[in-house]
């Protein structure tokens, strides 16, 4: 009986996941890295974004408060907990989009899909390129990686999250 509930449990890990196509970004385009206030980033980290638009259009849609935007992106809980109780902010950029990559898990490192390269291992809970909606348990915002060099050698916009809420 545990080899039949093992070889069955292996064989669901090994089967393919069903990702949706996700749009292309522009040549150009404008990202939101949404953190901590007082979190900052290394020259040579990584950080996570979401289309600014995307995000935007998402928080109008849903009428979405920064507990519910935090849940979409996967850093708080269903409940939001004390992680929503902190204060968050918005920083803008506007990348090349060969910047970009999407963090999916299925696909080879530096391989293309949905027009853009993908970076390889996802962060845990995302995947499809998508990040995982704590309250809904569902896929949520498409999320690409950049390294912070690379966002920050034009320049930035740094805006509170509710703000960004109150004005998109």
């Amino acid at each position: 009986m545990n080899w039949l509930l093992t070889s069955l449990a292996m064989g669901a890990a090994d089967a393919p996941t069903q990702c949706v196509a996700l749009p292309a970004p522009g040549a150009t385009t404008q990202v939101a890295w949404i953190s901590p206030v007082r979190r900052s980033a290394r020259n040579n980290q990584d950080i996570e974004v979401v289309l600014a638009s995307d995000l935007s259009a998402w928080s109008h849609a849903n009428k979405a408060d920064q507990t519910r935007v935090l849940q979409a992106m996967g850093y708080a809980g269903k409940r939001g907990g004390w992680r929503a109780r902190r204060y968050y902010k918005v920083t803008l950029f506007e990348v090349p989009s060969e910047e970009l990559c999407r963090p999916r898990s299925d696909i080879e490192e530096g391989e293309i899909i949905d027009g853009v390269r993908s970076c390889g291992e996802a962060p845990i809970g995302q995947s499809c390129g998508l990040s995982q909606d704590k309250l809904t348990g569902q896929g949520g915002l498409p999320v690409y990686q950049v390294p912070w060099r690379d966002a920050a050698r034009w320049g930035f916009c740094v805006v509170p999250l509710e703000l960004y809420l109150q004005e998109s």
